[in-house]
């Protein structure tokens, strides 16, 4: 139940109750013109102030301090039915039913800790009013049918406000099972929505999977194509020429590095090994800086092609390579060199086929 049912359950109980009470006061007031006896008098006396606080406490409630409205009724209630017993024990039964009251609005409104305590003063006051109606002497001031009448109109009052609190109790208890199945719908309505969107994005995951692996194996197959480019360029970076069986022209063109003199290596090797060549002539004339590190490769192909029986012969030495070669203080023993291309295949007639 939320804050405003509460009010408006309180606010209820008040309309009740209250009238009921200074009715009381009323009845208590002609007893006492009928009887003149002083019991009449301090009755109607606590009616009229116990009517007076929960009109305090309805008031309280008005402007909305609930906490202390609920308060003031419990005490109240307790109060009244002390101060009825203490007047007219014969009446002990019904109120005792008054601390019912009390712990019904207690456990209606309240929680906490402070709960607990409550219905133990209940409790408490059920025993009190129990052994004052033992120890105060019942006195007879009406006839057998006004104390009959007093009695069942006293009941019948009491049982009344019982049944309006179990009423609204029963109100609190379906508006609450109302919640609770609007909120299992509402929660039955998130769930397939949740679900569908569960759905979508599988569906959604699944396509962009899709789409990733369309892009991984387009990216593998280009990969590939890069990676056959590269054997293609580095072939074309490195070409080796036959001339004839017997000799193989590999011309060197832009700056080397330590990947593509090691292509210049494999690519020689291989092909004095394919095709059984005597003779490897590297061509050097497009290399425009030859530098110590550059010599040394091409010094370690020269060594490279002997192990496998081939002769290397170096052309296109400029003049100003052989004096950085100089220079630099690198020896390439046992090497031959030559101008230009043609003059070393003019030099070799007789194995041109």
């Amino acid at each position: 139940m939320n804050e405003q049912e509460q009010h408006t359950h309180l606010l209820q109980f008040f309309r009740w109750v209250i009238p009921i009470i200074f009715l009381f006061n009323l009845a208590f007031v002609a007893m006492y013109m009928l009887t003149f006896h002083f019991q009449f008098i301090w009755n109607s006396l606590v009616s009229f102030i116990s009517g007076c606080a929960l009109l305090v406490a309805k008031a309280l409630l008005i402007r909305g301090r609930f906490f202390q409205a609920v308060i003031v009724t419990f005490a109240i209630l307790l109060l009244l039915a002390l101060a009825g017993t203490v007047a007219l024990p014969q009446l002990t039964a019904v109120n005792s039913l008054l601390p019912f009251i009390a712990a019904i609005i207690a456990v209606q409104y309240l929680h906490g800790r402070i709960l607990p305590i409550l219905l133990v003063i209940c409790w408490i006051t059920i025993m009190v009013l129990q052994l004052v109606a033992i120890v105060v002497p019942i006195q007879t001031i009406l006839s057998p049918m006004f104390q009959l009448g007093a009695l069942l109109s006293s009941y019948a009052t009491v049982i009344g406000v019982l049944l309006l609190l179990l009423w609204q109790m029963s109100t609190r208890s379906n508006s609450i099972v109302e919640q609770l199945r609007a909120a299992n719908s509402q929660l039955h309505a998130a769930q397939g929505e949740l679900e569908n969107q569960i759905t979508a994005r599988t569906s959604d995951l699944q396509q962009a999977l899709q789409d990733l692996r369309q892009r991984a194996d387009a990216q593998t197959q280009l990969l590939e194509q890069v990676e056959e480019q590269r054997v293609i360029i580095r072939e074309l970076s490195v070409p080796v020429i036959p001339v004839n069986r017997q000799t193989l022209v590999m011309p060197l063109i832009g700056s080397f590095d330590t990947q593509r003199l090691q292509d210049v290596q494999e690519e020689a090797l291989n092909a004095i090994e394919r095709t059984g060549a005597q003779q490897l002539i590297i061509d050097i004339t497009g290399v425009p800086v030859v530098d110590s590190y550059v010599a040394q490769g091409i010094l370690m192909v020269v060594q490279s092609t002997r192990l496998l029986g081939a002769e290397t012969v170096l052309v296109g030495i400029r003049p100003e390579v052989a004096q950085a070669i100089v220079g630099l203080g690198i020896t390439l023993p046992g090497l031959r060199t030559a101008s230009s291309l043609q003059d070393v295949l003019a030099s070799l007639p007789a194995r041109v086929e």
